[in-house]
């Protein structure tokens, strides 16, 4: 997550890690020595790739499963966090603008991101919300937010 979080400046090395998991997560042996938590947190590398660096990286990210719709815990798709997340907390308009920039690429290959439905129902965890919204589908959550 550190090396995604370093944004598109180290893409090279982003989707060299994330090849490199892939790869020893087709390893059985590996694989099962995997706890649900590290389970969780691979599955989230999408929401991060999505947030912190360039369309490619997210692409990388795709290949194993091609789930582009998974959930973290907070029942949000990559998209719906990275909406919620520049919505909420960036305030650069030019990261804002670049970031939005490469969203908006993304649902160009992607579509499919803009209608998965967020119901705050299904959320496991106890932390703040940010929104007064309960259900949205992306969509709603690019218009709105």
């Amino acid at each position: 997550m550190m090396a995604l979080k370093m944004g598109e400046r180290r893409t090279d090395m982003q989707m060299l890690l994330i090849r490199r998991m892939h790869i020893q997560m087709t390893n059985n042996e590996y694989a099962r020595a995997c706890t649900q938590k590290d389970l969780d947190k691979i599955h989230t590398i999408p929401h991060y790739a999505m947030l912190y660096s360039t369309p490619e990286v997210f692409s990388t990210a795709m290949e194993r499963d091609g789930n582009t719709n998974a959930r973290n815990e907070d029942n949000m798709t990559a998209f719906m966090h990275t909406i919620r997340e520049v919505a909420n907390f960036e305030r650069d308009v030019t990261v804002c603008r670049i970031k939005m920039g490469r969203v908006m690429e993304l649902v160009e290959i992607y579509p499919e991101m803009l209608w998965a439905r967020y119901n705050r129902a299904d959320v496991q965890t106890n932390r703040p919300f940010f929104s007064e919204k309960v259900c949205s589908t992306g969509l709603g959550m690019v218009i709105f937010e």
